[in-house]
């Protein structure tokens, strides 16, 4: 790896390092309460709080739930990029993201509520992680309904060895069907921009954007 992909993949784990944003926005200290940072590893019930607060705070659908765990598999294939203590969240959140605005369909909905939880984030900084985690994923936003129904069984079974209540229901024929079609505006424009500016480069026509299906 020479100097440059160095830099590159140094910038791009700062951007998903809440160490970084909190150096970036002079924040020295968490208040007790608020989403504490510390060097362990989280356990179970540290990660089920931190992802209830999300899911309850920004008003998550269930089903960009299961979206989201498949968006954050495909980001750490994809990247090469290992969980640690100062990147999880983040990269929970990035996901979280995506998906529930691939599944509610609207590309400009607001980033809002997750201040109220990542309170050393400012917008602009959660801009930047969407965005730069739809470039990770290669703008492969759209998602099989096999893929879904994996991730869900999964889930399912992790449920029934810890005696838990897995209240979602499969995806009905109706969802199936919009999983299918489901390929997201606002994705499909951050393509068109980076392959624009692309063709522009090598003075070549302007290429018709394509959102993968699956992985």
């Amino acid at each position: 790896m020479d100097d440059e992909d160095a830099k590159r993949e140094q910038k791009f784990n700062d951007l998903i390092s809440e160490e970084y944003y909190r150096k970036k926005n002079h924040i020295k200290k968490i208040e007790k309460g608020n989403e504490e940072i510390n060097s362990m590893i989280p356990d179970t019930e540290e990660i089920l709080k931190f992802l209830k607060q999300i899911y309850h705070n920004a008003q998550i659908p269930a089903e960009a739930a299961i979206m989201a765990l498949a968006y954050i598999e495909r980001f750490l294939t994809l990247t090469d990029i290992t969980f640690h203590h100062s990147n999880w969240r983040l990269i929970c959140l990035g996901a979280i993201m995506v998906a529930r605005k691939v599944w509610i369909d609207k590309s400009r909905i607001s980033n809002l509520n997750f201040i109220q939880i990542f309170t050393y984030l400012t917008i602009d900084d959660l801009a930047t992680i969407e965005r730069e985690y739809l470039k990770a994923l290669q703008f492969m936003v759209s998602i099989k309904p096999s893929i879904y129904a994996k991730y869900y069984f999964s889930l399912c079974s992790i449920a029934d060895k810890n005696d838990s209540n897995f209240p979602l229901k499969p995806l009905s024929k109706k969802n199936q069907e919009r999983l299918k079609r489901l390929s997201h505006p606002y994705a499909e424009t951050m393509g068109k921009r980076r392959r624009s500016r692309r063709s522009r480069s090598v003075h070549s026509p302007k290429e018709s954007p394509k959102v993968v299906v699956g992985k």
